[in-house]
């Protein structure tokens, strides 16, 4: 497999900085391949680089964390790669409940404390393990479920109101 790649969207500069070191300390094999500081650069940039992992804040200029996160489900390339699992990074913990509920990856309030974000680690490398099979190809089954998963905590970490709304899968190939 290769080396696992992570985006960060955090508005202030230091704290981003921050969550880039202590993920270098507590998984040196993640590539962070992007920092930006606002949701619709973190849309832009995870369509672009395709990153395996999404830390997003929920509070952010202009777009926040919880729809762009939303409008990269819609708008993912599911056969170019996988959905990316999501980590929450906020100093709100007013979302967190519902998020967990519906299955979130993690959920990590600000300041992030290394022992916290080791545990963060600690889900993340068996979940992005269990994404591909031995050939390396998405199954459609997984794809719907992290899709659904997706969509399940979009909506609950909302204001009831679903962030997404469900949709038929436009494409999905395979190879034997």
């Amino acid at each position: 497999m290769t080396r696992p790649k992570a985006l960060i969207a955090e508005d202030e500069q230091l704290l981003a900085q921050a969550l880039r070191d202590e993920l270098g300390q507590a998984w040196p094999d993640l590539e962070v391949v992007a920092t930006v500081g606002d949701g619709r650069s973190a849309v832009t940039e995870a369509l672009r680089l395709l990153p395996d992992i999404l830390f997003l804040d929920i509070r952010m200029p202009g777009q926040d964390g919880l729809a762009a996160a939303a409008e990269l489900a819609d708008a993912w390339p599911l056969d170019r790669a996988p959905l990316p699992q999501l980590v929450f990074v906020t100093a709100y913990d007013e979302y967190a409940v519902r998020a967990f509920e519906q299955q979130a990856v993690d959920y990590v309030l600000k300041p992030v404390q290394p022992e916290r974000l080791r545990k963060t680690v600690g889900r993340l490398k068996p979940a992005l393990a269990a994404r591909l099979p031995a050939d390396g190809a998405p199954s459609n089954a997984l794809l719907e479920d992290t899709l659904a998963q997706w969509r399940r905590m979009l909506s609950a970490a909302g204001s009831g109101t679903p962030a997404v709304h469900p949709a038929p899968l436009k494409f999905i190939s395979a190879s034997d």
